[in-house]
């Protein structure tokens, strides 16, 4: 009766033969097999039940209130649900082998109002062991798990309400304010509608009774009496259980009335101040430069200049409703370079609030409020002066051009007067310096020796408070500028004889006489008759001349008047060079 053993029930026969071996003693031989007989052992199977535990916090937890899962791997192999008092009793599971096995325990999310879910996963094990007496035997090994939920009432929200009531005009909509206040901490602020309603929207997180009190907040205008009553009002919040709180108003219909008084003020006064921008392009303006003249009705009331970039009039005082039309005028007061600007029309409407009895005045430009004036100064000249000088002659008017130039580029030309006087006139828009180099330009006047000597001249321009310019021309070193060209008398170029010897070939004929520097003096004339020779060249003889025919013409001189006719003639070809040379140089 061994636990856990099955025995062989098998029957087996057995054989034995006895014999007399003659000697006296009997032998006993067993014919057949030797039998088997095979018992087996197999303990009893091991059940258990896999226990947890649930906690709720914020309510008392309620039986099979929540479900949770017994999973080995993927596969749920029990489910429960908790207890009154937070057990989980999984059914029981029967092992039939030995080992260890593994689960996990998790809670199945729910949608219970104000419940927050335990979406932990806890672990559990079990472990199977044979006792050896035929019995199986499981154990859980792993820490009982615990499920901890909170539960947490959804909040309520309730409506207290007033009523605003304003006698003496219409009530308007945001005009007061109302305080709900829980002892002394202000709970809730609310503003009254144009119909009068005040509504508190108030949200509850806890079950409890409330107690409030609402009151209206005195503002500062002083043509309202405020009403100073304060109302109690009680707020019942429970638990529905469901996860939703409830909020009750104590005699929610009740009107709780607010009610203010209007007394109309005295009318007050206004006034209003015209102003004007003042604006001027092409120079920095300056206050008090320029001049405006306010008018009403065509009479002058008020006269102002500009500061600051304003024309700020006196102030103007209204005390009843109405339209007033001005115009203000800019004085033109002739100032050199300014383009004036003429007039603009200022509007001012005055007007009373209904609700404060006040005057109001708004002013209105329908051609807008600025004056703008330009300012081009005057173009200012500057004279920049040379003087020229010529040694060895008389100077000539125009005779010598002069160039200024500015940064190498030619900008102006002039010529000398007949007293040596040379003038450029420039003119300036802007206030700068200007650097200019005075050259005179060479010419190719046959005997003149030109003055290439650069002048450097400044011009600085600047502008005054007024914008207006001036010019002060500044020479370097302080010196004049002086350019000195010198004159010599050139010396003539030889002219060709005009009585060349008579054709004579083989004879080189006579050069033309060089001409005296000084016409008046005649000095030596070369011999006429007289040729070069050349040292090479044997001298021809000389041909004897052609017969000529006289046909009542006079007989050629004899050889001492051909010469004395020669001379007299190469004397008058050298005056008449002279006298040639003279006029082309005067020329």
């Amino acid at each position: 009766s061994e636990a856990g053993v099955t025995y062989d029930t098998a029957t087996h026969e057995v054989t034995v033969n006895v014999t007399d071996n003659g000697q006296g003693q009997l032998e006993a031989a067993v014919a057949g097999n030797n039998p088997t007989f095979t018992n087996t052992y197999k303990a009893a199977p091991a059940k258990i039940a896999i226990e947890a535990k649930k906690v709720l916090n914020g309510k008392e937890l309620e039986i099979d209130e929540f479900e949770f899962e017994l999973k080995e791997g993927d596969k749920v192999v029990a489910t429960a649900k908790n207890a009154a008092g937070g057990l989980i009793r999984f059914s029981e599971i029967s092992y039939s082998k030995a080992g260890v096995y593994n689960y996990t325990i998790t809670e199945k999310v729910g949608n219970k109002l104000g419940v927050t879910y335990d979406k932990t996963e806890h672990p559990a094990t079990v472990e199977v062991k044979d006792n050896g007496s035929g019995q199986l035997v499981a154990t859980v090994t792993s820490e009982t798990p615990v499920f901890v939920n909170d539960y947490k009432a959804e909040p309520a929200q309730a409506t207290i309400k007033a009523k605003k009531v304003l006698k003496g005009k219409a009530l308007e909509a945001d005009a007061y304010t109302f305080e709900l206040k829980e002892g002394s901490d202000l709970v809730a602020t609310a503003k009254n509608t144009a119909s009068g309603e005040v509504v508190f929207n108030v949200t509850f997180s806890a079950a409890g009774d409330y107690a409030y009190t609402i009151t209206e907040k005195a503002g500062d205008d002083k043509t309202i009496t405020y009403d100073q009553t304060a109302y109690e009002v009680f707020v019942t919040v429970a638990d529905d259980g469901k996860g939703q709180l409830v909020a009750t108003v104590e005699d929610a219909d009740t009107e709780r009335v607010f009610t203010n008084i209007y007394t109309a003020p005295a009318p007050t006064a206004t006034s209003a101040t015209l102003e004007f921008t003042k604006e001027l392009t092409g120079r920095t303006l300056v206050d008090g430069e320029f001049q405006f003249e306010l008018y009403k009705d065509g009479q002058k009331i008020d006269t102002k200049t500009n500061q600051g970039g304003k024309v700020t009039f006196n102030t103007i005082n209204y005390d009843a409703e109405g339209v007033h039309t001005y115009t203000v005028k800019e004085v033109n007061a002739g100032a050199t370079g300014i383009t004036y600007d003429t007039e603009k029309t200022a509007k001012v409407t005055v007007t009373k609030d209904a609700a404060t009895n006040a005057l109001k005045a708004a002013v209105e430009y329908p051609a807008g409020n600025v004056f703008k004036n330009s300012f081009k100064a005057p173009a200012v000249e500057a004279t920049i002066e040379a003087t020229k000088k010529l040694e060895g002659k008389e100077l000539a008017a125009d005779a010598y051009t002069f160039e200024l130039k500015e940064k190498g580029a030619v900008v102006a030309e002039a010529k000398n007067t007949a007293e040596g006087k040379v003038a450029f006139v420039r003119s300036f828009e802007e206030a700068g310096t200007h650097t200019y180099t005075l050259v005179e330009k060479v010419g190719t006047e046959e005997g003149i020796e030109y003055d290439k000597t650069e002048h450097t001249v400044t011009v600085t321009v600047v502008a005054d408070d007024q914008g207006l310019l001036t010019a002060k021309v500044s020479y370097a070193d302080g010196k004049e500028v002086v350019f000195t060209n010198k004159y010599t008398v050139p010396t003539p170029t030889p002219e060709p004889n005009p009585n060349p010897a008579p054709n004579n070939p083989g004879t080189t004929p006579d050069p033309a006489p060089t001409p005296d520097p000084t016409p008046n003096n005649p000095g030596t004339n070369p011999t006429p008759g007289t040729e070069p020779t050349d040292p090479g060249q044997k001298e021809d003889p000389k041909p004897a001349p052609p017969a000529t025919e006289n046909k009542g013409k006079a007989e050629l001189p004899n050889t001492g008047e051909a010469t004395s006719i020669l001379s007299a003639l190469g004397f008058v070809v050298l005056a008449l060079s002279g006298l040639v040379f003279f006029v082309k140089r005067k020329a």
